[in-house]
């Protein structure tokens, strides 16, 4: 290759000029950066009180968070978002607070909480991952939407155990819904009414702690889960039971189905 080109001269330069004007053309769209892209360090507090609504996460939950941590050195703001059935906060440090000595003390503080309701989880202290945008990938596929979802959890699960990947986000399919739909009359006729029934589902399908069990090596934490989170699982739920042993399942009664809300939200197509 050197000789060929030792030999043709012309054809050299006519290549140096071919990179030069590749990179001209290039050097618009390179990146660049006056200053270092520096993002302070901040921490999520995370606490589950399922079956709350969000006036109530604000109020039970959010409200303790920021009474704890507020005197915890190097805390430079502090917001929690309440939904229906969890809390999320999120710390950020002051530029001249040491990480890990930030992380810690969020989770003492946190910890040492002791009026939280008696139904909520055990807080979760974390420091967030400070990541960019690598890709993203397409799911599709003729296919309903709930297997298309169970598909993208899984690939998430992969994609997630890979070194160096620090999160993964899937989106396009909206918030998962079950809607329970049962007729006047036939509450009626089986002498139930709105709040019974839904006491009903809330008494059956129940995920909490139940406490710790201590022995001589260790100590196990012990928690009933028996939540329904399907249509199957939910038409097994016994609303009714009469004194000759009969039994009334939600499903007998009630039109149980599954969908994803907002449609906006959804990038797939029916």
């Amino acid at each position: 290759m050197i000789r060929w080109f030792a030999n043709h001269p012309t054809a050299a330069n006519l290549l140096l000029i071919l990179i030069l004007a590749a990179g001209v053309m290039a050097a618009p769209t390179l990146k660049r950066e006056t200053f270092p892209d520096f993002r302070p360090v901040e921490a999520e507090i995370s606490v589950k009180y399922r079956g709350a609504t969000a006036e109530e996460v604000e109020d039970a939950i959010c409200r303790r968070i920021w009474d704890a941590v507020e005197s915890v050195e190097g805390l430079d703001e502090l917001s929690c978002l309440a939904q229906g059935g969890i809390a999320r906060a999120t710390a950020t440090m002051t530029a001249t607070g040491e990480s890990a000595r930030f992380v810690n003390d969020l989770r003492t503080e946190v910890t040492a909480v002791d009026d939280f309701p008696k139904d909520a989880d055990p807080a979760i202290v974390r420091e967030l991952h400070r990541t960019d945008p690598v890709t993203s990938v397409a799911v599709a596929g003729d296919l309903p939407p709930e297997q298309l979802e169970r598909y993208a959890a899984e690939l998430q699960n992969k994609l997630s155990a890979l070194p160096g990947v620090a999160k993964v986000i899937t989106s396009g399919f909206g918030t998962r819904q079950i809607r329970i739909t049962v007729p006047r009359a036939v509450m009626e006729q089986h002498g139930l009414t709105v709040s019974s029934l839904a006491a009903q589902i809330d008494a059956q399908s129940v995920d909490r702690p139940l406490g710790s069990l201590e022995t001589k090596d260790r100590e196990i934490s012990l928690r009933f889960t028996d939540e329904r989170r399907s249509v199957a699982g939910l038409a097994e739920l016994v609303v009714l039971s009469k004194p000759n042993g009969a039994e009334l399942s939600l499903g007998q009664i009630a039109t149980i189905t599954e969908s994803h809300s907002p449609v906006e939200e959804q990038a797939f197509l029916d």
